[in-house]
């Protein structure tokens, strides 16, 4: 009994050293004339979309890792032209070095690609995403997102947002547009901006600081504050 023990543990000290994370960069620019909308399909990872007022081509930079070199291979950020959109997507794969005895502990496993996105103004920008956190800032243009688990922050927005989330905080402040949010479940918090209607599952809201109207038809549990709207 004593070795076997012994023998999973020092299994799993080696397992340790040899799941040491891998990486990779992937970037590219996308020539944004006479483009109208981009879309973002993403999975595991995090994703930043910056306004880029200097610049009228859209900039990716990605960064996939993995836990072993194989996987690490099998994933990509694909892009391609569709009329006047642009289409990103993040590909994982699903590769894995096999079974062997250090699979056993390998607890943690998870391929993920961060992502971060730079933009002209004046694109419709059309996000579908698995999980992990969003943030937009300094964007002009309209955005749409549909999540289904990681927290979403927006900020210094110039347009109408429109947000439909599983589960995850939300923090939508300066946004100079209407915004809409039907959420599952998490708080929301939304300060500055203009008319605004919530559809909420569960979880606290708090909105101050509106320009319009402010609607909940819809909400399940937590509590609801609104300041200083006019």
């Amino acid at each position: 009994m004593r070795i076997l023990i012994t023998c999973f543990l020092l299994a799993f000290m080696i397992s340790s050293m040899a799941m040491a994370e891998e990486c990779k960069d992937i970037d590219f620019t996308l020539d944004a004339d006479n483009i109208r909308a981009l879309g973002l399909d993403t999975g595991a990872g995090y994703l930043d979309i910056t306004g880029a007022s200097d610049s009228e081509d859209i900039e990716v930079h990605a960064r996939a890792c993995a836990d072993s070199r194989r996987q690490l291979d099998e994933m990509d950020v694909l892009y391609q032209r569709r009329g006047n959109t642009w289409e990103v997507e993040t590909e994982v794969g699903n590769a894995r070095d096999g079974f062997s005895v250090f699979s056993l502990f390998d607890f943690n496993s998870q391929a993920r690609i961060d992502m971060d996105v730079r933009v002209p103004a004046g694109l419709l920008l059309e996000v579908d995403d698995g999980s992990g956190a969003i943030n937009v800032r300094n964007v002009t243009g309209e955005l749409r997102i549909e999540d289904g688990s990681g927290s979403i922050g927006i900020s210094q927005f110039t347009g109408p947002v429109d947000i439909d989330d599983g589960s995850g905080g939300i923090d939508v402040h300066d946004v100079n547009g209407q915004v809409h949010v039907n959420d599952g479940s998490g708080s929301i918090t939304i300060a500055r901006a203009m008319d605004v209607t919530v559809r909420d599952g569960s979880g606290s809201i708090a909105i101050r600081d509106i320009e319009g109207n402010v609607h909940i038809p819809d909400d399940g549990s937590g509590s609801i504050r609104i300041e200083g709207v006019s």
